[in-house]
């Protein structure tokens, strides 16, 4: 009965990428304590496992679109689809993972390689960009300075959707139309007054003022 045992079977078509035996070691039969005699693998498709922050993992849909690169093809990209998220976040990284797979037919991948994934997030209709040094970050939380219709400071409450290095961008906590304070003081607080640097008495910026008065019909 044993004797049937001597050809090994895969449940499906595929690479060996790994091997625990060689020609003339022992194998005991029906022992289930060792090592996997062989690893196969179906490299058609490859899966790849991300870990996304917190704060992006509600924007990223099974279907989402990502590019993958690896060190062996430095000037090449593969396209890649989220196919699955773990729907929970890990508390030691503060991710979530999700699962990506990778069309591999013409065997160009290696499994366990090493790749960049870059995922394309849908982003709002309307994105608010702020400089990184506008940014106020104190006892209070994240904030920004904004000056109000009377010339006086207004701290913010704000929350940020994307870092982007030199600008971010604001996820709630401002309108289109505020005006943001660049590079805020140490100390700044609501009410402070503000100069707006090249205003006009009436509070418009000059340029803007010359040209409304050229405009302006004689009589």
């Amino acid at each position: 009965m044993l004797e049937k045992y001597k050809r090994i079977v895969a449940p499906f078509d595929g690479l060996v990428t790994a091997r625990a035996t060689d020609v003339g070691a022992l194998i005991n039969a029906g022992s289930s304590g060792g090592p996997a005699l062989f690893v196969v693998s179906d490299t058609n498709k490859l899966r790849a496992y991300v870990n996304v922050p917190q704060n992006v993992a509600p924007r990223i849909k099974v279907g989402t679109q990502a590019r993958l690169t690896v060190p062996e093809y430095p000037k090449r990209t593969f396209a890649a689809t989220v196919e699955a998220s773990a729907q929970a976040v890990d508390a030691a990284s503060g991710t979530t993972r999700m699962l990506l797979v990778v069309d591999n037919a013409n065997k160009e991948l290696m499994t366990g390689a090493f790749a960049n994934v870059s995922l394309e997030l849908a982003g709002p209709d309307k994105a608010i960009n702020v400089p990184s040094t506008a940014l106020i970050f104190d006892q209070s939380g994240l904030r920004v300075a904004t000056v109000g219709s009377d010339d006086r400071i207004v701290l913010k409450t704000i929350t940020i959707s994307r870092d982007m290095g030199r600008e971010i961008e604001i996820g709630s906590g401002i309108a289109p139309d505020d005006r943001v304070v660049v590079n805020p003081p140490d100390g700044i607080a609501s009410g402070d007054p503000v100069h707006i640097a090249g205003a006009a008495a009436n509070g418009v910026p000059e340029a803007a003022a010359a040209k409304r008065a050229l405009a302006k019909p004689p009589g």
